[in-house]
């Protein structure tokens, strides 16, 4: 089973990403380095939220001013 979630910006597009994916992509660059804050790597504790959300569950993500919104979807058979 893969995780999935909705990320949702204000007034704008939802999009749907494999959990892990979304995670990694929020943490690591391309060449497979660790992000700094000041590049803007996801924090511990919303790493922990994310992984924590029940379905049909949701959460803000990042700055409040991002205006970012993640709802945990049912699995995928991915």
């Amino acid at each position: 089973m893969v995780k999935q979630i909705r990320v949702t910006e204000y007034m704008g597009p939802s999009n749907v990403y494999e959990l892990k994916g979304f995670i990694t992509a929020q943490t690591i660059d391309a060449l497979g380095q660790p992000l700094t804050p000041e590049e803007g790597q996801m924090l511990r504790a919303e790493i922990d939220q994310l992984r924590s959300l029940a379905v049909g569950e949701s959460m803000p993500l990042g700055e409040p001013e991002a205006g970012l919104t993640v709802e945990r979807l049912p699995d995928s058979r991915g």
